[in-house]
């Protein structure tokens, strides 16, 4: 069960990435979402999803699942490869906002500064499907 702190960090860094939405094209956030189905790991209702279209990719999209101890994030390709599909990507990349902002060994400043770099995450995996670089 998530304390307070922790709900109220996730609701910050979800209005984080809603600020990031209004200056970059195809960023969506939804709120109380479920976690992708192959989540072996995910136990509750994750707090919210990430999602990036891939622009001139049809289709393609990298979609980034957040919790307070945890992520998922899958990669879409679309039409961008022939066979199209869900990418398999093992992105374990060690999100926690239970006691602070931080990824890994990283810890932000705050939750603006963790959403960009979360951002900047999801836009390598685009290139990885082949979006172009912009």
């Amino acid at each position: 069960m998530e304390d307070s702190g922790a709900t109220m960090r996730l609701r910050r860094l979800a209005d984080a990435f809603e600020v990031l939405a209004l200056g970059t094209t195809g960023l969506t956030i939804d709120r109380d979402t479920r976690a992708p189905a192959g989540a072996v790991s995910w136990q509750h209702t994750c707090s919210f999803r990430v999602r990036l279209a891939g622009g001139s990719l049809e289709g393609a999209h990298v979609s980034l699942y957040v919790r307070a101890q945890g992520e998922e994030l899958e990669a879409m390709s679309g039409s961008a490869v022939p066979a199209g599909g869900v990418i398999a990507l093992d992105d374990s990349i060690g999100v926690d906002v239970a006691r602070d902002y931080q990824w890994g060994i990283i810890r932000f400043r705050n939750e603006s500064d963790m959403a960009e770099t979360l951002l900047k995450h999801m836009r390598r995996r685009l290139w990885d499907l082949g979006a172009p670089r912009n």
